[in-house]
């Protein structure tokens, strides 16, 4: 006996409904963000990432000087009223550098999170959704890439790619994406084989829209969490690298190459002790802002507190 049409559309309800309910719906973002204003770390984190955010967008108008002028009379000047953080050895204004340094630091570490994110996700899903031979391959890649540490990749990486912004970026992205691509993988594999999943499909649901608008929704809020952490320690890796001459090429105010330029002046403090500050307090927030949204999201974790 055939099914009459008003029971097939009940059933897709039913399915819709499902779906929904396991997905992270608009509703559950407004509990997050409750949850983050009520803890004391997520919330400082969510300030301080907030300030650099606006200290970046708004360098010209906030910067004291121009980040690049040099002014020999002032060379090693420390920290004063005319310049709050002193100079460095050309006389530059470090207060100036380091907020201009934002706008060099800031978007590297969303650009690498973002393209790591949307590769990992990609490729993790294919595999976790297809299976077989191109579960095998990517799965195999991955674990070649994450057999070296992070950071040593991303130095031999660059240093064969040469100094820049984009190459460095380039490595950092090279080095993160299997991340993204084992965690998006585990939850495919656990989703795909849920109840929703398998109503979708007897109902005629091609598989890429049931990829995409089915299993995807429910697999995207821990590696959102994991890229939110994650944007900290880009911002530290790309640090690293211009430290080492391998990122933002001077006279660029970057964070990094302004950390190694205090070397060579190491009792003048304020050279190098600034910059390393602004590295740690937007490290520091991130991973508090981080933490927060992973236990926001934990319903039970979430129940608890």
């Amino acid at each position: 006996m055939a099914a009459s049409p008003s029971s097939a559309v009940a059933g897709q309800e039913v399915v819709r409904k499902a779906i929904r309910k396991k997905s992270l719906l608009p509703e559950e973002w407004s509990k997050t963000f409750r949850y983050i204003r009520r803890s004391p770390l997520a919330f400082t984190g969510l300030v301080i990432v907030i300030i650099w955010i606006l200290l970046t967008i708004l360098a010209p108008h906030v910067a004291p000087y121009d980040p690049l002028k040099q002014d020999v009379k002032n060379r090693l000047h420390p920290p004063s009223l005319q310049h709050p953080l002193g100079t460095d050895q050309l006389g530059r204004d470090i207060l100036s550098r380091i907020i201009y340094g934002g706008r060099i630091s800031l978007p590297v570490g969303f650009l690498v999170v973002s393209l790591a994110m949307v590769i990992g996700t990609i490729l993790g899903a294919l595999a976790g959704y297809l299976g077989r031979a191109m579960d095998t391959i990517l799965m195999r890649i991955t674990d070649m890439v994450m057999a070296f540490p992070g950071i040593i990749l991303a130095m031999a990486i660059a240093a064969a790619l040469g100094p820049g912004l984009e190459k460095s970026t380039l490595a950092i992205v090279i080095v993160w994406w299997p991340n993204y691509a084992r965690i998006v993988r585990s939850l495919v594999l656990s989703v795909r084989e849920n109840e929703y999943v398998t109503a979708a499909r007897s109902l005629g649901c091609r598989e890429g829209r049931i990829l995409l608008k089915t299993v995807l929704p429910n697999c995207i809020a821990p590696a959102i969490v994991m890229a939110t952490t994650d944007l900290g320690n880009a911002i530290l890796t790309f640090s690293g690298l211009s430290f080492l001459g391998l990122g933002a090429v001077p006279p660029a105010p970057e964070w990094g190459t302004m950390v190694a330029s205090g070397i060579l002046v190491f009792d003048q403090w304020w050279v190098s002790a600034f910059p390393g500050l602004a590295i740690l307090s937007i490290v520091m927030g991130f991973n508090f802002l981080g933490d927060g949204l992973r236990d926001a999201l934990d319903p039970r974790l979430r129940r608890s507190i």
